[in-house]
């Protein structure tokens, strides 16, 4: 075989497995996902309440506002392992939590109302 047969048979050969390649690419390729569109937030809406981890963290960075979160999230893993070792910042959050609630009772009647 001459090599100008040989390097024409090659590229039908790459030819063939080059519309064979994209035609599987269409086939296994995904729908495109519809994009939901967010809810406009009320603005007059409240906010909801802080977590005890969150409440733990705004307190020790109070104290010592160089420590890094790596830090605050072992300090809380190890040092208050257990929730009973939480109970201040439980408590706190349970208040805040039952605050929430009320005020989201009272701004839905008054959306609903509106």
């Amino acid at each position: 075989m001459s090599s100008n047969t040989r390097i024409t048979e090659l590229e039908a050969k790459v030819a063939t497995l080059t519309t064979m390649m994209l035609a599987l690419a269409v086939q296994t390729q995904k729908p495109a996902k519809e994009k939901k569109e967010k809810k406009a937030k009320d603005p007059d809406a409240p906010k909801r309440p802080l977590t005890a981890y969150n409440l733990f963290v705004r307190e020790m960075k109070t104290q010592d506002p160089k420590t890094d979160m790596k830090e605050l999230g072992r300090m809380w893993k190890q040092d208050y392992p257990d929730k009973s070792d939480r109970t201040e910042w439980n408590d706190q959050a349970a208040a805040a939590k039952k605050v929430y609630k009320a005020e989201m009772e009272a701004w839905s009647v008054r959306t609903k109302s509106n």
